[in-house]
C-alpha cells in the first residue's frame, strides 16, 4: 500500500471515527431535548456528509495529474454479464478460482473469482453460476496510489453474491 493511500485512508477513517465521538457527545453538550439533540444530530450528519463530497476534489490535488485516471476495464471482465454461459466466459471461469460451492433448492451455485494486477492497482471479478448461466457478477478496481480512484461495479442476485441489480 502506497503512502498516500495510507494518507488518504487515515483521513477518511479520522472523520468517520470523529463523526462517531461528536455523536456521542452530544447528550453531554446539547440540551437533553429530543427537538435539540436531533438537530444536533443533523448537523452532524450533514457536515459529514458535506465534507465527503469536498474531500475527494481536495485529496486528489495530492494525485500526480497522469495517474488521476483509472484504467480501463479489462476487455474479459466486459463478457462477464447475466445469462448464459457462453464460451467466452466459459474460458474466464476455467481459470478463476473456485470460491464457494453449494447447493440451493436443488440448484448447484458456483462463485468464481478472478484477479488481474496492473501496475496502478489490482482488478477482481467475481461470477456466481447456477445452471448454467450467470446470476450475478460483480467487479472491483483497487488502487493502489488512493481510495479515490477505486471503483466497483455489479449486477445480479444469487446465493453468495447478493446484489442490487444495477
Amino acid at each position: 500500500m502506497s503512502k498516500l493511500r495510507k494518507i488518504h485512508l487515515g483521513i477518511l477513517w479520522g472523520l468517520t471515527i470523529g463523526l462517531f465521538v461528536a455523536i456521542a457527545c452530544i447528550p453531554f453538550v446539547v440540551e437533553r431535548t429530543m427537538s435539540s439533540m436531533f438537530i444536533a444530530f443533523a448537523i452532524l450528519c450533514g457536515g459529514y456528509l458535506l465534507a465527503l463530497l469536498i474531500l475527494p476534489f481536495i485529496l486528489r490535488r495530492d494525485i500526480p495529474p497522469d495517474q488521476r485516471k483509472r484504467p480501463e476495464v479489462p476487455p474479459e471482465f466486459r463478457r462477464i454479464r447475466p445469462g448464459p454461459v457462453t464460451p467466452e466466459v466459459a474460458e474466464l471461469l476455467a481459470g478463476a478460482v473456485i470460491v464457494r460451492d453449494g447447493m440451493f433448492r436443488k440448484r448447484r451455485h458456483v462463485h468464481y473469482r478472478w484477479k488481474k494486477s496492473l501496475p496502478e492497482g489490482d482488478w477482481t471479478g467475481d461470477a456466481e453460476v447456477a445452471e448454467g448461466k450467470v446470476v450475478a457478477w460483480g467487479m472491483e478496481f483497487k488502487s493502489v496510489l488512493s481510495p479515490l480512484l477505486d471503483f466497483g461495479d455489479s449486477s445480479g442476485e444469487g446465493k453468495f453474491i447478493c446484489l442490487l441489480q444495477s
